[in-house]
């Protein structure tokens, strides 16, 4: 298995992750994170660690940030998501013009950003960068940050789905500059309070503004400053594993939690069997889930380490690897759902229980599925198409 280090990860086992544990109903009730789990998160460092060195981050190796992510994601789904999600945007800060970065971080190293990156915004050119305006849905932890990344065209409709790529902007807009409409109300991740950004003829000056041809051809001005390994990552490689490790957390959870549920009880009941032990259809897919989960993290994580090689001796990552990881990212949440499903069959009707931490995993578990860049079908698709001899259409091997 491999294992990771970091003095932030020692943290989270040792004290984040119990408290965690005992306030994970918290979220659930307000509908987003609570202050206090807010500050948790920041005071333990996580959400620092892919942050720029010169901006007050630990610019650690990428695979301690998923790591990290996933194992919040044992505790508490919706906190998981939330230092995902949230927790990338500092590396993402980080590829933008440095006058950007540090208007972001100068005064605060420990600042959140949230995001919404289908181009619903409208960018209209004007001396010295753009007039916004656009509602974006579902921006995961924007309660608790200051800035927003919202995706825009120029000049363009919002209204259909067909998206020039050549005409998509990442923007980067103040707290001042948006609202945030309450709409969030589900049953799964139902504490990451993704709240909708509106944004009203706001001005963007031209260094906030970053095309996502740019982006996802590592064009970006924030290399200039920022030249450690970590900022020759690809960004779809990062972002897409953001949302993978919360979900394969959650599947642990969902495990860990039932495999706790079928501990043998006190010494006054000691003895006595316990039907699940005979019961080889249960145990086998117990077994199955473990597996799944292993697979799942081996994986994910194993990619991220290779790519972190070339990063390191500065070579070009390969397609074939970019393309291997979008394909395990999107596997490990086919895998965490499974074994979630899996131990939530096996349970019954005592894991409905809404007292039973093992509902809100599996609550949880199909709330990361719903999202886009987790979904199956067209990226498992586009890497099929590229073995086969077709093309590979998904934007990992850009």
């Amino acid at each position: 298995m491999i294992r990771v280090e970091h003095p932030v990860l020692d943290n989270l086992r040792d004290d984040v992750l119990p408290w965690l544990s005992e306030h994970a109903a918290e979220p659930e009730a307000l509908r987003r994170l609570p202050d206090e789990t807010a500050q948790k998160l920041r005071e333990s460092g996580v959400m620092r660690l892919v942050q720029p060195a010169r901006c007050g981050g630990y610019e650690a190796d990428p695979q301690v940030f998923y790591e990290a992510t996933r194992l919040i994601g044992t505790a508490c789904g919706s906190s998981a998501w939330v230092t995902g999600v949230v927790g990338v945007h500092a590396y993402q800060v980080g590829l933008y013009n440095e006058r950007a970065q540090d208007e972001v971080f100068a005064d605060d190293p420990d600042t959140w950003v949230s995001s919404h990156y289908q181009p619903y915004g409208v960018l209209t050119p004007v001396d010295g960068g753009y007039r916004l305006s656009g509602h974006w849905h579902f921006s995961s932890g924007s309660d608790h940050c200051q800035w927003v990344f919202v995706g825009a065209r120029i000049g363009a409709d919002t209204s259909g789905d067909d998206v020039d790529l050549n005409n998509w902007f990442h923007v980067l807009v103040p707290r001042a500059d948006y609202r945030i409409d309450d709409v969030w109300d589900v049953v799964g991740l139902r504490g990451t309070g993704s709240n909708d950004i509106i944004v009203e003829d706001a001005f963007v000056p031209e260094h906030r503004v970053m095309a996502w041809m740019d982006l996802i051809k590592q064009n970006c001005p924030g290399r200039a400053v920022n030249t450690g390994p970590l900022f020759r990552m690809p960004w779809t490689a990062m972002f897409g594993s953001t949302v993978a490790a919360p979900l394969l957390g959650i599947g642990y959870g969902a495990y860990e939690s039932y495999v706790r549920s079928q501990q043998p009880k006190p010494a006054s009941t000691a003895g006595k069997s316990r039907p699940v032990m005979g019961d080889w259809v249960i145990l086998r897919s117990i077994a199955e889930a473990s597996a799944d989960l292993d697979a799942a993290r081996e994986m994910l994580l194993g990619n991220l380490i290779e790519m972190y090689d070339y990063a390191v001796a500065d070579q070009p990552i390969p397609t074939e690897l970019r393309q291997r990881s979008r394909r395990d990212q999107v596997m490990a949440g086919v895998r965490a759902l499974r074994a979630t499903d899996a131990v939530m069959d096996v349970a019954g009707g005592r894991g409905l229980g809404t007292s039973n931490a093992l509902q809100r995993f599996w609550r949880d578990a199909h709330g990361a599925r719903a999202h886009l860049v987790n979904s199956p079908n067209m990226s498992l698709a586009m890497f099929a198409s590229g073995v086969l001899g077709g093309v590979n259409y998904d934007l990992m091997g850009a």
